[in-house]
């Protein structure tokens, strides 16, 4: 065990000194031509011509696109800020970045490289980095949570879903096990909430209304762009289907 911790020290104080940092750089650029070279590899399977004709015309689609692009490390850089000292021009790059790794790469692959710009730029505890991390991860999870079981609150309650039609009879056992299993992992939570979420109340209640005013102003964009598109259809029927989606997934 000391063996692996100094070996894990060696390579840390390597990475301080100025060759560790030149090939830091150095790693860093190749990765951002390797993520530009795969998404021009994935949009060139889809076929450029195919890709080029079926782009829309309208120009609502590309603000609001762009918007919603945007949208989401913006929100994150605000949520963030709650908890970091970070300025507005030199950390929404990072929070865009962000985005593409977890979006276009892998998932939580942006959560790894926040990390790692947190400790090189801020000086904040690894400790510390990592429980603001994770708490912001919880309580979007939280956010976007409650949004689809107030969608599915509305449905039922106006009608347009029946609630015995959501149960199978045939599945029974399965959603018995759903109900035991959450319950069991809330009282989980709840027994172990001081070492599994550290941000204090009135902080998290701050980063929970910025995620939801996220979730909300995406979902609302989201209906907008597919109406851009396709006015013929009413915006009540993009909304049916967004929250119906939103619920299945």
């Amino acid at each position: 065990m000391n063996s692996l911790k100094n070996s894990v020290n060696d390579v840390s104080a390597f990475f301080e000194t100025e060759a560790g940092k030149q090939i830091s750089r150095t790693a860093n650029r190749i990765i951002r031509v390797t993520i530009i070279v795969f998404l021009l590899y994935q949009l060139s399977r889809v076929g450029w011509t195919d890709f080029l004709h079926n782009l829309p015309v309208t120009p609502w689609f590309y603000l609001i696109i762009l918007v919603i692009y945007f949208l989401l490390p913006i929100s994150e850089m605000a949520a963030y800020r709650v908890s970091w000292p970070i300025g507005w021009k030199e950390g929404l790059p990072i929070f865009i970045k962000k985005r593409v790794l977890n979006k276009d790469v892998v998932g939580y692959s942006g959560e790894l490289q926040l990390f790692a710009w947190v400790q090189s730029n801020i000086g904040i505890s690894k400790r510390e980095t990592f429980k603001v991390i994770r708490d912001n991860n919880i309580l979007s999870s939280l956010a976007s949570t409650c949004i689809v079981f107030g969608l599915l609150t509305i449905f039922i309650v106006s009608g347009q879903i029946s609630f015995l039609e959501l149960l199978d009879s045939q599945q029974y056992v399965m959603y018995g096990a759903v109900l035991i299993g959450l319950i069991v992992l809330l009282a989980f939570g709840y027994q172990y909430r001081s070492f599994l979420f550290s941000m204090p109340k009135k902080m998290a209640c701050l980063v929970l209304s910025i995620h939801m005013g996220r979730l909300v102003l995406a979902n609302v964009l989201q209906v907008l762009l597919w109406y851009a598109v396709l006015p013929t259809v009413s915006l009540e029927v993009w909304f049916t289907y967004l929250s119906i989606s939103l619920i299945m997934s």
